[in-house]
């Protein structure tokens, strides 16, 4: 790494309370990691996890706009989830959130649920910005 280019973008109390940080940037790339569901239930079903899809990709939408970057700027996205058949029967909602954008490259891993048990997804992405932000000053 070099010294300067890596800027850590946001702190939230528990990122410092277990020693990691949710957005980080290096130059024009920005990425967001352990995106989850600010709220949700502790039902397994399809409609929870449509709603918690929908859910995460609000977020990232809002994340990468704080940055001057939309959806569009996503190049790789790695999903996690604890269901992966509701995960990919619903697959279609990510078509709909990319648009005419089109998908990313994308990862998708089914993992044993850890930590935040209703939790039914977990989205990392990483964008690539139109300019570096630091020729801007």
């Amino acid at each position: 790494m070099i010294l300067g280019i890596q800027q850590n973008i946001e702190t939230l109390d528990i990122e410092t309370t277990i020693g990691s940080a949710q957005a980080d940037q290096h130059s024009t790339r920005v990425h967001f990691s352990g995106m989850v569901p600010l709220q949700s239930e502790d039902i397994r079903d399809q409609e929870t996890l449509n709603h918690q899809i929908r859910q995460v990709y609000d977020q990232l939408k809002d994340r990468l706009h704080a940055h001057g970057a939309t959806l569009k700027n996503v190049i790789k996205e790695t999903i996690l989830s604890r269901d992966m058949d509701t995960l990919i029967r619903t697959a279609g909602i990510r078509g709909d959130v990319y648009g005419e954008n089109g998908l990313p490259a994308s990862t998708w891993i089914e993992v044993a649920p850890k930590g935040f048990q209703h939790k039914l997804i977990e989205v990392d992405i990483q964008a690539e910005l139109e300019t570096d932000p630091k020729e801007n000053n």
